[in-house]
């Protein structure tokens, strides 16, 4: 639901508060925790979500007809995406999460791949005239890259613009997606 002045702001339901693994079950989740609370928040207005997808959801998301049925249910719903929470690469539980979290990091093509991916989605789920964002980790995990390894950053370099070239490409056609650094402890920034 857009509100402030000139709708700038989104009240949004997020997804990364439910556990589980894949997209079937995550649409599950949204098939019953989503149409009561937007009964209540937002009865007569589109109402946002913020999804959160690992690698492997956001895959299984573009296969088969799953994203044309999620489309469907959005708009049968009343419902909107306009931000993708990319940080985590994999799952958000495990006993040892908090390094973990960070891989692959932005100097891997598995990062750059699944951010692609993602802003695939975007593209497609985001309203016309709304601005879309993907949230994403820092650079790297600081203890991973030594001081003065330039193979590093230049590798964080050209997988950064890649992704420019691509929000840019997408620019030009009148889609504004950004992507979103997460300041995080630990973090490469």
């Amino acid at each position: 639901m857009q509100i402030g002045p000139d709708g700038v702001f989104h009240l949004t339901y997020g997804t990364k508060i439910h556990p589980g693994r894949g997209w079937e079950e995550l649409l599950g989740n949204l098939r019953a925790c989503v149409p009561p609370l937007k009964a209540r928040l937002a009865p007569q207005q589109p109402f946002g979500l913020g999804l959160r997808l690992s690698n492997a959801e956001s895959a299984e998301l573009l296969g088969g007809d799953n994203l044309p049925q999620f489309q469907a249910f959005l708009a049968q719903n009343g419902l909107y995406v306009f931000t993708l929470n990319g940080f985590p690469y994999g799952a958000l539980d495990g006993p040892t999460v908090k390094s973990e979290i960070f891989a692959p990091d932005w100097r891997e093509e598995e990062r750059l791949t699944y951010t692609l991916r993602l802003v695939e989605i975007l593209r497609r789920l985001l309203p016309p005239g709304v601005e879309g964002s993907i949230s994403t980790m820092p650079l790297s995990y600081k203890p991973w890259i030594a001081a003065g390894d330039t193979g590093a950053w230049t590798q964080i370099t050209r997988n950064l613009v890649r992704l420019t070239v691509k929000l840019m490409a997408l620019r030009e056609q009148g889609v504004l997606i950004h992507l979103d650094l997460e300041p995080e402890p630990d973090g490469l920034h």
